[in-house]
């Protein structure tokens, strides 16, 4: 059928367009007419003609006509049939009265499919379902619909990211260790040691496993990216059909919801609800990227470029992304908030400044203390296992650049000690022959690098001590000044008391 599901009504009109009208000739004589032609066969490789009697002049013929059914009579022909001979049949089709109107399509489900709106299987057909749903059982305008699927949405992945909230406020005390843990991995996997790797993630994921931590818990909340762009593919379809009650319905100062916001509050309030969901993740601490300088980038950077795409879509995808972006809003500070968090069963965020900034330092510098020894361990104790491991996965063309880079290592090395050999070895300023150095460059690099941590370590504890020698200083300071201020009150109010007059009388004798 020309107007079947799946095909839109201006494809249907430009094809029914393309069609010609019909203009056939019908001789009754040449029906009747037998001539004696041969006709071309293709035998093995040669060609014969095989004498026959065909019509074969070509007749275009209108209707079911068929030859078995003319007269071989010489019969006269009548004028009747002279006259449809010599006329002529034009049939033309048209297709302008078969095909309905757009807005004469009647609204029920299925209708955007009707339109032509056929996304097959996923999220887009997921939405557009729940739109079409939503439109037709509720009664709510195309524009309501939209931001209800919206709304719904957000709200079938608000328990899931309850849970995802819970299992950051859980990750946040053992944060710094899960962070070693995963840096001596890497360096393990770099070393090509992969035994000590799976050992460290089996620590991690026991640590992770005794707080009741799961990390596939906290990835459900990201289903609203493939949904989210599915309901964007969905709207943004309907806007450029469109749809024809689209351009007439009417929401607040918007009279044509096809075409954008004329007065950017849309788009506007779109960008600051992002902004400031963005800066109440941020203050909370539940990430630590977003705390970096990089995160206060994101923080400002995000809502001017959503700004910049969402200020020419139309005013119905504008709403969408307003209605979500607000939802989104109050769900940051319902979850950030202490006490719908401990409404909801969250648990609660430690303080921010719990840990000091010189004993965070400390960690840090132990840290990466350790880091620094178990590379030294690593290089001194696994050298050929790491080595053979890396000879096994390692391309042809890596293991010969390694090659390459090892030789020309080595033959740099060699014709510096024969040239130190030819000219009798490095020497002292006074002429005698200077020792060997007792470590490599690379060892001095690394007895430097210690050092300087070692340094950085115990100057963070020597400023805490301090801190702390100076915080009980200020106790006794203030100590004593309540004391002092004390005693000036007692003799104030001696003073400022009534004398006793026989007490007077008895000091005059």
């Amino acid at each position: 059928m020309l107007g079947g599901r799946g095909l839109s009504r201006s494809a249907v009109i430009g094809k029914a367009g393309s069609l010609r009208p019909v203009t056939s000739f019908v001789s009754a004589r040449s029906l009747s007419h037998i001539a004696t032609r041969p006709i071309p066969t293709v035998c093995r490789g040669a060609q014969a003609r095989l004498g026959t009697n065909s019509s074969w002049r070509p007749i275009p013929i209108s209707g079911h006509s068929l030859a078995r059914f003319n007269s071989t009579s010489t019969a006269t022909v009548s004028p009747i049939t002279e006259n449809a001979a010599q006329g002529t049949v034009t049939t033309t089709t048209s297709l302008d009265g078969v095909l309905p109107e757009l807005s004469e399509i009647p609204e029920q489900i299925g209708y955007l499919k009707t339109l032509g709106l056929d996304y097959g299987w996923g999220p887009s057909s997921i939405m557009e379902w729940a739109i079409e749903h939503i439109h037709i059982w509720g009664g709510m305008p195309w524009w309501a619909s939209i931001v209800a699927a919206g709304v719904l949405l957000r709200l079938a992945l608000f328990k899931p990211s309850v849970t995802a909230a819970e299992n950051a406020a859980r990750t946040m005390p053992v944060q710094a260790q899960l962070s070693a843990l995963r840096t001596e991995r890497i360096l393990y996997i770099s070393q090509g040691n992969q035994l000590a790797a799976a050992k460290v993630e089996a620590q991690s994921e026991e640590i992770r496993k005794s707080l009741g931590i799961s990390m596939w818990k906290s990835l459900i909340p990201l289903l609203q990216l493939p949904f989210g762009f599915g309901c964007f593919r969905v709207v943004r379809g309907m806007t450029n059909l469109p749809v024809p009650a689209l351009a007439v319905e009417q929401a607040g100062w918007i009279t044509d919801l096809t075409v954008y916001d004329p007065l950017y509050i849309l788009p506007i309030a779109t960008t600051a609800f992002m902004y400031y969901s963005l800066k109440k993740g941020a203050d909370t601490g539940m990430n630590e990227m977003m705390r970096s300088n990089l995160g206060r980038g994101m923080i400002i950077g995000l809502p001017a470029m959503s700004l910049l795409f969402i200020s020419w879509q139309p005013a119905a995808l504008q709403m969408y992304f307003a209605a979500t972006g607000l939802f989104g809003l109050v769900q940051a500070y319902l979850i950030n908030t202490p006490s719908t968090r401990t409404l909801l069963g969250i648990s609660p965020l430690p303080p921010r400044n719990s840990v000091s900034l010189d004993s965070r330092q400390a960690q840090l510098r132990m840290i990466q203390d350790k880091m620094t020894a178990v590379r030294t361990q690593l290089n001194t104790a696994s050298e050929t296992q790491a080595s053979a491991t890396k000879a096994q996965n390692i391309s042809y063309l890596d293991k010969m650049i390694n090659n390459t880079k090892q030789n020309f290592s080595s033959m740099t090395t060699g014709m510096s000690e024969s040239l130190d050999n030819l000219r009798g070895g490095p020497k002292n300023h006074d002429g005698t022959p200077a020792p060997k150095p007792r470590l490599t460059d690379e060892e001095r690099r690394e007895a430097e690098s210690y050092r300087l941590l070692r340094e950085e370590e115990d100057n963070a504890i020597r400023n805490q001590r301090n801190e702390a020698l100076r915080q009980s200083m200020f106790r006794k300071k203030e100590k004593n000044t309540s004391k002092t201020w004390r005693g000036v009150k007692e003799v104030t109010k001696k003073s400022t008391s009534k004398p006793d007059p026989k007490a007077k009388m008895r000091a005059k004798n």
